[in-house]
């Protein structure tokens, strides 16, 4: 088939085109469209130390979905309630009490694994989707020192999960926990979580409504 007058002129300039590309190193005109590159967003899961768990933890809630593993993996297996080693958490009572007053609210008497797995998946989905999270991690001051041994560990921790969005920043999680730990090979993992409010605001806070406990926020999941 013979190609005439325009179409043959463009066919000309495109292959023109594509050995300039080649020469000059661009783009070529005819290469099929690449996918976008990953955006390289999961966390470095670092347990080697009880502190560089907490680090993990901050980590894979600011990558939000991305940091499931990373968060559910700094908690020990759950297995009977009675188990020295295995993970859960115990909500402040005054947290408790204020759920179990909704109607037909209950709640766990064993919070493991997998009510936590379900609480980060929940989480994630559902407050403040489109904002940047920061968590806080700090020493709590009303309790006593932390008991850091080689291979058992108590940390008592204040906590605040910080949203933004722009100019818009929000606390939306506060509180106090204390963090047991126990080292199992060359990493370390939680198996207790003892969740307690921040007395200054209580498990009904009046000014910011959503700054909740990290019990209050597990509860919301179920």
């Amino acid at each position: 088939m013979r190609i005439h007058g325009p179409l043959r002129r463009w066919l000309a300039a495109m292959v023109a085109a594509a050995a300039l590309a080649a020469l000059g190193g661009c783009t070529n005109p005819f290469e099929p469209a690449k996918p976008p590159a990953s955006s390289g967003a999961g966390v470095v899961e670092d347990y080697s130390t009880s502190r560089k768990v907490l680090d993990t933890i901050a980590a894979a809630i600011a990558a939000k979905s991305d940091g499931a593993s990373a968060y559910i993996n700094a908690f020990a297996d759950s297995t009977t309630a009675g188990d020295l080693y295995g993970f859960h958490a115990f909500h402040d009572q005054s947290v408790i009490d204020l759920y179990n007053q909704t109607a037909g609210h209950n709640a766990p008497t064993d919070w493991n694994k997998t009510l936590e797995r379900q609480f980060f998946s929940y989480f994630m989905g559902v407050e403040h989707p489109t904002f940047a999270f920061t968590l806080v991690w700090q020493k709590d001051p009303s309790q006593p020192s932390d008991e850091d041994g080689s291979d058992r560990a108590l940390l008592h921790r204040t906590y605040a999960l910080e949203a933004t969005l722009n100019n818009l920043q929000e606390t939306i999680m506060v509180g106090r926990c204390d963090l047991y730990l126990y080292k199992n090979g060359p990493r370390w993992y939680i198996y207790r979580w003892q969740d307690r409010v921040d007395p200054s605001i209580g498990p009904n806070p009046q000014v910011n409504k959503d700054e909740l406990s990290w019990g209050q926020r597990r509860l919301e999941s179920l």
